[in-house]
């Protein structure tokens, strides 16, 4: 497998080299994790070794945790996925962050899987694109509609002078600020999320397991029983196939082109070649 980026941050070698670096390891720390002689590794990082085999190449994504299309250079997002990343459009310092754990993730989880977050979500993009501001004025219009009637009253009915008075009081004690309710909505739901969170994990509460081991642990339950050796692309591709079925049912149409696609892309050998 060739590796033709070979003198920037993109290339194979500056890429296993920062990752050694990052965890304090030393040449020969990573050739005896990856059973191999230094001087491979050596010859990689410097890019004097242009090609990689693909079992090197896997052994190298696992041990770092790491697509291998990184490894390659092909992607600047190091994350393994079982999808592509950039659907979810998640900004490159986002990714970067959950992968550096500087936002914690199990937090960030259990906000995102409350039941009430999307709509917490929903209010803050009312306030940022002005709906809930323009309902609030529609809103206060209103009342500002209903206390000029009262007024308009109040010389032909002198005698229902004070009490229209308090209910113009009242009404208008009704009105808010454009951002105002927004901001108590928002803080109120908010709340309630960082208490329930807060409870669960007093309880020792786990948030649910993460996609990527869900659905990883699922597939491998849905393989033959056979010696993992003898796993077969078309064993992978099946097997994916009716976990698709089962978590987002896939279509019956889309089976067969689904099942032709996998077993290409788990055919790595000859697919990266």
């Amino acid at each position: 497998m060739k590796n033709n980026n070979i003198s920037d941050e993109n290339s194979l070698g500056y890429r296993i080299s920062e990752l050694r670096k990052d965890r304090s390891w030393t040449q020969n720390d990573l050739a005896e994790k990856l059973h191999v002689h230094r001087s491979q590794i050596s010859r990689l990082e410097s890019s004097e070794s242009q090609s990689i085999s693909f079992a090197l190449l896997a052994d190298i994504a696992k041990l770092f945790n790491v697509s291998s299309d990184y490894l390659l250079g092909l992607t600047v997002v190091s994350t393994p996925k079982s999808y592509d990343i950039s659907q979810l459009g998640l900004s490159e310092d986002t990714v970067k962050r959950l992968i550096t754990k500087t936002v914690d993730a199990d937090i960030l989880n259990r906000l995102i899987e409350h039941r009430n977050f999307p709509s917490m979500l929903r209010l803050i993009g009312s306030y940022f694109n002005g709906t809930a501001a323009r309902g609030i004025a529609e809103r206060n219009a209103l009342i500002d509609i209903v206390t000029d009637t009262i007024k308009g009253e109040m010389p032909l009915k002198p005698e229902c002078r004070e009490e229209m008075k308090e209910d113009i009081r009242y009404l208008n004690a009704q009105k808010i600020g454009e951002s105002e309710a927004d901001y108590e909505k928002i803080r109120n739901i908010f709340m309630a999320i960082l208490r329930d969170i807060k409870k669960d994990m007093d309880d020792g509460k786990a948030p649910t397991p993460t996609a990527s081991s869900a659905a990883a642990k699922r597939i491998t339950e849905l393989l033959p029983d056979k010696p993992r050796s003898e796993i077969t692309s078309d064993d992978m591709a099946d097997a994916t196939v009716q976990y698709l079925v089962e978590s987002v049912g896939l279509k019956k149409g889309l089976l067969e082109p689904t099942r032709r696609f996998l077993k290409r892309l788990f055919n790595a050998k000859s697919w990266l070649e």
